[in-house]
Order: structure tokens, then sequence, then C-alpha cells
């Protein structure tokens, strides 16, 4: 926000006049992800129109709680299929709903490790790569042999 005069600089403003300036942060690029995963408390996927950002992932990967609004991305699908629904996802739009989240994971940190391990471990699961490889050539494998029993061999002469 500091070089940005556009939009990030509005929020940085927001966060200084809501007296949240020791506690929110602005994180610029970074090579060394897993760091900024590691000193975060609760992660906030703001976003309303990403189908399933790998930025969200990466942080249930790290354990870190995610916080969402509802119908918004496949995070908040995920969440309430893990049963996470009720403590990460906000009602749609709800900008009271996500506050009220966000204090919560903020308040306990009991709360804050007790969900991010139950979504860290969903997360590691689901989004597997070698078990979605598997899943996808089994499929393609399913869809070759359904493809074969449907050609005719050729006609035989008489």
């Amino acid at each position: 926000p500091d070089r940005d005069v556009d939009y990030s600089s509005y929020l940085s403003d927001q966060v200084q006049r809501a007296g949240l300036s020791g506690h929110v942060f602005f994180v610029g690029e970074t090579s060394f992800i897993d760091s900024a995963y590691a000193k975060a408390d609760v992660f906030l996927l703001s976003s309303r129109l990403d189908p399933l950002p790998n930025v969200a992932i990466d942080a249930m990967f790290s354990g870190v709680p995610v916080v969402c609004f509802d119908r918004c991305s496949g995070i908040a699908d995920f969440l309430h299929r893990i049963e996470m629904g009720p403590r990460c996802v906000a009602r749609y739009l709800d900008t009271e709903d996500v506050a009220a989240k966000l204090l919560d994971f903020a308040a306990s940190a009991s709360l804050r490790s007790e969900i991010g391990g139950i979504i860290g471990a969903a997360a590691r699961h689901h989004f597997d790569m070698s078990r979605y490889v598997q899943e996808v050539e089994s499929i393609a494998l399913a869809a070759v042999h359904e493809r074969s029993k449907l050609e005719m061999p050729p006609a035989q002469p008489a």
C-alpha cells in the first residue's frame, strides 16, 4: 500500500482509521510464502469471484483457518463439505458476519489451532495432487473402455 496510490492505499487508510495498524498487515509479493502462512493467525478470502483460489488452498495446507463469504468461491463449498461452514463461511456479502468470524479466531489461539488442524488435514487429503491424477486417469481409462464397447467390429464379407 505504501507505493500504490490506487485501491490498496484506501485499504491501508481504513486499517489505520479502525485502529488496526498493529494487527492487519498487507503482505506484498514474496518467495517466502510459507513463512507468511506460519505467522498468520487467519486468512481472509475477501474475493467474491474466484472459483478456487490457490492462495486459499495454500493457506489451508499450512493449517491456517480460512474465512470467506458464502456462494463466492469453491473454498466456501469445500469448507461447508467438511462441516467448517459455521466457523469459517460468512453469509453472502455480510461484512458483519465475516468480521465476527475473524474476531472469534483473533481472540482464541486454541480455536485457531483446532480449526486450522481440521482444515489442514482435509485440504491435504482433498487437494492431494497424486490422488487427483489417479482419479483423472481412472476416469479416462473408464471412458476409453466404454468407448471400445460401442465400437462395432468391421463387417465380414459374405
